[in-house]
């Protein structure tokens, strides 16, 4: 019976001890996964502020439509020059791409030219990549949608959506526009997405 009674009394003694273990062991697991997501906000926060802002919008994928109601030029022509910059802090590198312009669907340029900055580049032996930046080849046929800014000239509306390559088939010889769809067939759709735009949107 005294044994019993020990038993029963130090089983109770654990239990006693086992509820506060596991109130600090919440709390640990707590703080230290609250801390956890303060710090990923914080890393997030980072870089949503040195993004750069043109690829900060690419959230959904964009119909003609749309990129042709977001562009104030949109032009058909052929990479003629890349030249790599810093920006004023020397923090960036961007991209000057020269457009030796076929055709203006929408707006203008300086004559049958149009220079689109674009995020990364290289310079030396320094050189930045964004994924979600729209890359230019030399020689490259393209169809590009960009919008003007004050601070920086022109720059892709809708990011890497905003150019389109434009490959020539090997056996029709046809002109074809990334989306698949034939050079000429593109271009209509364009000017009909022009037509349905708001004058308040030209």
């Amino acid at each position: 019976m005294g044994h019993l009674l020990e038993e029963t009394a130090m089983t109770e003694l654990t239990c006693s001890f086992s509820r506060p273990a596991a109130n600090i062991l919440e709390d640990t697991f707590m703080r230290t996964f609250t801390q956890g997501i303060a710090l990923v906000a914080i890393l997030l926060f980072m870089l949503w502020e040195i993004m750069p802002a043109e690829l900060c919008a690419q959230s959904m994928m964009l119909t003609t439509q749309d990129l042709t109601n977001q562009a104030e030029v949109v032009a058909v022509g052929k990479v003629a020059a890349m030249k790599s910059e810093w920006n004023a802090n020397r923090t960036r590198i961007y991209t000057r791409v020269t457009i030796a312009v076929n055709e203006f669907l929408k707006g203008s340029g300086a004559g049958r030219e149009l220079t689109i900055l674009t995020p990364g580049g290289e310079i030396g032996e320094v050189g930045e990549i964004y994924s979600g930046a729209a890359q230019f080849k030399q020689e490259e046929e393209v169809v590009v949608f960009v919008k003007k800014r004050a601070d920086r000239g022109h720059i892709l509306a809708g990011g890497a959506q905003g150019k389109m390559t434009v490959t020539q088939d090997k056996l029709t010889g046809a002109k074809i526009v990334a989306s698949g769809v034939k050079l000429d067939a593109f271009v209509s759709q364009v000017k009909t997405a022009i037509q349905a735009v708001k004058p308040e949107e030209k």
